[in-house]
């Protein structure tokens, strides 16, 4: 089996921790080196990265010092992907596994499909739940017919939110969404929050009912955490193309217990049912299919303190899918199931939502 040689750039990602652990289990990839710049490396269990992986303070260095990595993982904060894309194309890099926001600049999304175009750099969109086998089944058993005409999804992806102590830049306007763009005329509040970090129900919906956006209204409640400045809650409704009706929930509206600062979230740290839920509603004229892509797990109330934990039974192994496509799109030149071209009408429907949010009206797309 060909080792491919693999760099990561950052550990702020909420998902870089799934790396660290996955890629040191793997035969097929060579994990080579990571940048973590001094100030974050605070963020991460140093002895969790293999003593084999070598460390450097800047993307530059660690590409200076390997010239001949066959693809790199930026899991950088939403805001650097796009200068840290165009680094590694300047270096010849080839092969490109970025995170779920490219970028929320339609600018310079576009330019990122230029380059990667003229350079023919393959790059994949970590969108993990394209190949949940929930979401797939539901797929299978609308197109066998089992509920007639699709009438309307409804997706909700509710999560609890990160603490500024473990990932700061989360709820930083600058640094997740990709600069501080108020939400709404004297509303206080800025994009970056729960619509930036879910893009998963816009692309679910676009999957599912194998159409495209053609009209959102979305509107924001109020937050749920004291201090924070980005949105927490939203709530989305939509009509596709094809006439299906979609509503989308993708608040942060999970509870979180308080955690020491710099304490990784374990057991005990959610508060009611779990960290994550993406429940999932296909509606037609003979009846309906429910989903719920994150369950496996046995629960505790935690009482009499109060504690609800949860402990995952796998079944949801979704970064051994991503590093088995990323790696056949490597090995074989091949176009992964995520691109650049498939996600930019997900980045533009959430745009759409952001304006709608500012205007009070409906966005036709």
């Amino acid at each position: 089996m060909k080792k491919i040689k693999i760099a990561m750039f950052s550990v702020l990602s909420v998902h870089a921790e799934p790396y660290i652990s996955s890629l040191p289990l793997r035969e097929d990839y060579e994990w080579v080196a990571i940048s973590i710049e001094k100030e974050n490396r605070r963020f991460v269990d140093l002895k969790t990265i293999p003593s084999y992986v070598k460390i450097y303070e800047t993307p530059e260095e660690l590409l200076d010092a390997h010239p001949d990595l066959d693809a790199v993982v930026l899991t950088d904060s939403n805001d650097m992907t796009y200068s840290q894309f165009k680094l590694c194309a300047e270096r010849g890099i080839k092969n490109l596994l970025l995170m779920k926001i490219p970028s929320m600049n339609i600018e310079e999304y576009e330019e990122m499909q230029r380059i990667a175009k003229e350079k023919e750099i393959i790059i994949q969109i970590e969108l993990e739940l394209l190949k949940d086998q929930t979401v797939r089944h539901m797929k299978q058993l609308y197109d066998s017919g089992a509920i007639g005409k699709l009438l309307s999804i409804n997706i909700s992806n509710t999560t609890v939110c990160l603490p500024p102590e473990l990932k700061p830049w989360v709820t930083d306007p600058k640094r997740s969404y990709g600069r501080v763009c108020e939400l709404r005329k004297g509303d206080g509040r800025y994009r970056g929050g729960c619509l930036t970090d879910h893009p998963h129900p816009f692309y679910l919906s676009r999957f599912l009912a194998d159409s495209e956006f053609e009209s959102i209204y979305a509107d924001v409640s109020e937050n749920f955490r004291d201090g924070r400045i980005v949105e927490e809650g939203v709530f989305v409704i939509g009509k596709m193309k094809n006439g299906v009706s979609v509503s989308i929930d993708p608040s942060y509206s999970r509870h979180e217990n308080k955690l020491p600062p710099i304490s990784p979230p374990g057991p005990g740290w959610e508060g009611y049912p779990k960290r994550v839920e993406t429940e999932i509603v296909l509606n037609g004229e003979k009846g309906s299919i429910f989903g719920d892509c994150f369950h496996s797990g046995v629960y505790h109330t935690g009482l009499p303190y109060n504690t609800f934990a949860v402990e995952y039974l796998g079944g949801r192994n979704h970064y051994t899918t991503i590093l088995n496509a990323f790696y056949d799109s490597v090995l074989n030149r091949t176009v992964p199931y995520t691109t650049l071209d498939t996600h930019k009408n997900n980045i533009i429907a959430l745009t759409a939502c952001y304006e709608s949010i500012y205007t009070g009206k409906k966005i036709i797309l």
